[in-house]
């Protein structure tokens, strides 16, 4: 055998073939990489679409009365009076809306927040409650006041007390019935609601004896 076979024999698969090995180690490495399935946790993040927000209509509602909001409330709605609870309409609730429920408080009483009426379960369908409303016989429910009386009962803030603020709150709700005993006090009531609110109206009137 000559000595230029035995050379061509003995030479390198890389001398036979011309090629890099490296390159082409290279170039599998890199089809291997594309093929590899992405990383779960990656592909959340880049395909993650954005939260949408919620839709609020705290500013759509609207509540109203006799009494312009911040001014006195007529004394015939007080305890000096025939203590009738005023008429109060309101507009534009949530199209979601199953019920009302509307709460009067005096936050400014001297032993803390004082309670004097809470109706609940109002129909979707209404959008306004009559002036001295009964304390009893209508399709809406009412909670008992801290008077210890079912339904309304007015202002009667201590005589020489700076002007108290009486906060009407209507509550648009998601669920047409809330689940409270029969002898249910408006603090009762407001914690009921509270979880099902999707919209509130606020109107307050002062009065002063």
């Amino acid at each position: 055998m000559s000595s230029l076979t035995r050379s061509r024999r003995q030479a390198s698969p890389r001398q036979e073939t011309g090629r890099d090995n490296s390159v082409e180690d290279t170039m599998v490495a890199a089809r291997r990489q594309r093929q590899t399935p992405p990383n779960p946790v990656t592909r959340h993040l880049t395909q993650r679409k954005p939260v949408p927000q919620p839709v609020h209509y705290f500013a759509n509602m609207q509540l109203t009365s006799e009494f312009r909001n911040g001014g006195p409330i007529p004394e015939r709605c007080t305890c000096d009076g025939q203590n009738q609870s005023p008429p109060l309409s309101w507009t534009a609730p949530p199209p979601q809306t199953q019920s009302f429920v509307l709460l009067c408080e005096d936050p400014d009483a001297p032993g803390g927040t004082w309670h004097h009426w809470a109706i609940y379960d109002i129909p979707a369908t209404q959008l306004s409650l009559k002036s001295h409303y009964p304390r009893g016989g209508t399709a809406a429910r009412q909670g008992l006041n801290d008077f210890h009386r079912i339904g309304y009962d007015g202002p009667c803030p201590p005589p020489g007390d700076a002007p108290h603020h009486y906060r009407f709150r209507l509550h648009a709700l998601s669920v047409a019935r809330l689940a409270v005993r029969q002898d249910a006090t408006c603090a009762d009531i407001a914690a009921a609601a509270h979880p099902h609110i999707l919209a509130t109206a606020t109107l307050v009137g002062t009065y002063q004896r």
